[in-house]
């Protein structure tokens, strides 16, 4: 199992911030270079140590005759003195159990990859918080235009590519559509992918020149009249897989569907990604769909709860392997926040008003980049 500390009602160490990345880093890369069976033992004695201080110090706090309200203020001081792990770890912890314990398998692209099957990773995104890796440099410019796309339905990579955003160039090259039989296809093509379903289900695809408004299910509409209508409604949901539809996308969904929960006027957002590339495409789609559930709250009145993203195949490619250790061997910085510019109410005022630009990151502190190419 990874090192995933239990989410106490106090914080699960009582070491100084500064001591307790020290100790990260330095696990990180012993994690790395031990064999697997000594690393499942340290892994395990970690978390027992870490659940039991924290059993220790809640007993301790909660035995002080006190009244509830002094009590929890030493919790909260507490707290601060001694913070809870950094939830970028989750992701350092994914990569390190792949690694020790994942299976190469072979699959479309050509280049092998280390594999494991089911993982999930909370995100707080109270705060207006977002769960933007901090370990390298992650290009939110290229996140925030390629989700405008998606919102927009836009299936034309030369949209993206005017925008100077390349992210989509491997799925939609000559070269790539000749490997996949498509000859004739022209260059640029997406197909019916992700922001196509959100807001044309069901409709007749013809190409990406078209214009499709008003046509086929606008699902993006629905969860927006959803949460602000019926917001205790268990059906508020985004999907991406049309099997009918999937044989023309440049790409099939990897982010499959997302589901929207509202408690207490907050609102929490849960991914299911059938195949995530680790060192790729999670950075991106973390902070994607945290970006998607901030923008539904500005539309809708309610505050940023939590991201929640369950995948299923999730692998590190051969290629990337290099690259991830020298991400796992850094520390985290405070996660940046996000701020929504603009009038949206509508999906209307979406499709006339929104671009990249609305989205705007605050506090970025970060690692360097580090490159390593994408297996297309």
């Amino acid at each position: 199992m990874p090192f995933v500390p239990r989410d106490l009602d106090i914080p699960f160490c009582s070491i100084p911030r500064v001591i307790i990345n020290k100790i990260h880093e330095i696990v990180n890369i012993v994690l790395i270079s031990i064999p697997s069976n000594m690393s499942a033992l340290c892994i395990h004695v970690a978390n027992v140590i870490s659940v039991a201080i924290g059993m220790v110090l809640t007993f301790i706090i909660t035995q002080i005759p006190c009244d509830y309200k002094t009590q929890r203020r030493m919790l909260s001081i507490i707290r601060r003195v001694f913070p809870k792990r950094h939830e970028e770890y989750q992701y350092h912890d994914l990569a390190h159990h792949i690694l020790r314990c994942g299976v190469e398998k072979e699959n479309r692209t050509g280049e092998n990859a280390i594999s494991v099957m089911g993982y999930m990773m909370r995100f707080n995104l109270r705060g207006w918080k977002l769960p933007l890796l901090t370990t390298k440099k992650v290009s939110f410019d290229l996140i925030s235009k390629e989700l405008v796309m998606f919102i927009k339905g836009i299936t034309d990579n030369k949209w993206l590519q005017d925008q100077k955003c390349s992210i989509w160039n491997g799925n939609s090259s000559r070269e790539y559509f000749d490997k996949m039989g498509w000859p004739d296809r022209e260059v640029g093509e997406l197909g019916q992918i992700y922001g196509w379903q959100w807001r044309h289900w069901g409709a007749e695809y013809k190409t990406c020149h078209d214009d499709y408004t008003g046509k086929g299910i606008d699902q993006l509409a629905k969860v927006i009249d959803s949460l602000k209508n019926n917001p205790n409604d268990r059906r508020i949901i985004l999907s991406a897989w049309n099997l009918k539809d999937i044989p023309n996308m440049a790409l099939p969904p990897c982010h499959v569907m997302a589901q929207f929960y509202v408690a207490n006027g907050e609102l929490s957002c849960e991914v299911y990604q059938r195949s995530c590339d680790l060192f790729l495409g999670a950075p991106f789609n973390y902070a994607s769909y945290a970006a998607l559930t901030m923008l539904l709250c500005h539309m809708t009145g309610l505050e940023p709860g939590e991201l929640i993203h369950v995948t299923g195949d999730t692998h590190i490619y051969k290629n990337h392997v290099d690259a991830i250790k020298k991400q796992l061997a850094r520390t985290p910085y405070p996660f940046p926040t996000l701020k929504i510019v603009g009038n949206f109410k509508t999906v209307q005022d979406l499709d006339s008003n929104l671009d990249h630009k609305s989205f705007e990151i605050h506090d970025y502190q970060h690692h360097p980049s580090i490159s390593a190419p994408m297996a297309s």
